[in-house]
């Protein structure tokens, strides 16, 4: 199998690695290079043996000792609380890289069918709408939840890295080392880098069919938006007595606790409860917030052609909310 990383080497590197000249190696690739095609791993490991305008001290990122364009640069931003978001930006050529293996590896994945953040063609919508007209609904939020999503999870969903075509991809131990030290930052997914939002599902699958699992013996149903949990039950269906506890073992299995503030709540559907920026309506549908809606009717009140197309953006969101 070839080395994954065999472009961050130089030419006498690389002729050491492998023993013997990478125009014998290319040679014995290459009969089969058809049969890969369609590999994602192939696909990437091709790409980076290709590309020489990254090229990278091997050991150094193997030991986890960054080049300065690997780096992290550390700010934050406001949060609705009041309190402050930290966030990790990758330097220039670590944030390429890990755009790459987003694109040739996770992109190729898939995550639970109840986790609907960060995936193409899915929204909000499609985490509050399976909730509409539910008549018991439960909104539960989990702390700190990248930071709380450790190197040993991601290293582990490395080892047993499975692509959408069903068979395991053998990893080399180097090349589990390696992808854990470009996807994870300071011990846990750095909440800044783009491999960090698909990572947060991949890693989270088995979790995700657990609660899944749980609310489905009971009538109920699931869906996660990143650190945003909703579960709801339709008629005269009710949770268990014991399942705020479950919920809570089952998360802290996997390294996460409930925020002490915003972590749990039951909602009747007449409390038509607010969660990522949506309202499910007592009638048994979904829209925008209240807030959004007065800030609407302000706009519309507006004689400001800025006004005006800020209104058409807020048109669109709660036209996409509405639909489902």
């Amino acid at each position: 199998m070839l080395d994954f990383f065999a472009n961050f080497l130089t030419y006498p590197q690389r002729n050491a690695l492998f023993h013997y000249p990478l125009q014998q190696m290319w040679a014995n690739i290459q009969p089969r290079r058809y049969e890969y095609i369609q590999d994602p791993l192939y696909r990437l490991r091709y790409l980076l043996t290709t590309d020489y305008s990254r090229q990278v001290p091997y050991d150094a990122l193997l030991r986890g000792k960054l080049p300065p364009r690997y780096r992290y640069r550390h700010f934050t931003t406001p949060k609705k609380d009041g309190t402050r978001r930290k966030l990790a930006e990758p330097g220039v050529d670590l944030k390429a890289m890990q755009h790459t293996i987003l694109a040739n590896l996770l992109a190729s994945d898939s995550p639970h069918h109840a986790t609907v953040g960060y995936r193409k063609g899915m929204s909000v919508a499609d985490h509050a709408w399976p909730h509409a007209g539910a008549r018991t609904i439960i909104t539960a939020d989990i702390q700190d939840f990248f930071p709380s999503t450790k190197r040993y999870q991601v290293r582990q969903y490395w080892h047993s890295y499975t692509n959408r075509y069903g068979y395991p991809q053998e990893l080399n131990d180097d090349e589990v080392q390696l992808l854990t030290n470009l996807t994870t930052y300071l011990g846990a997914l750095p909440q800044g880098a783009p491999t960090s939002p698909a990572l947060s599902n991949l890693v989270n699958k088995a979790m995700d069919a657990r609660l899944y699992n749980i609310a489905a013996h009971s009538g109920g149903r699931y869906t996660r938006y990143a650190d945003d949990i909703v579960f709801s039950w339709r008629l005269q269906m009710r949770p268990p007595s014991d399942f705020e506890g479950t919920v809570r073992r089952v998360l802290r299995e996997y390294g996460y606790r409930l925020h002490p503030r915003k972590g749990w709540h039951v909602w009747s559907r007449t409390d038509e409860p607010e969660f990522t920026g949506v309202v499910l309506t007592a009638g048994g549908g979904v829209d925008v917030p209240p807030s959004m809606r007065r800030l609407m009717e302000g706009l519309a009140a507006s004689d400001d052609p800025y006004d005006w197309h800020r209104l058409q953006g807020y048109k669109g969101y709660r036209q996409m909310v509405q639909r489902g």
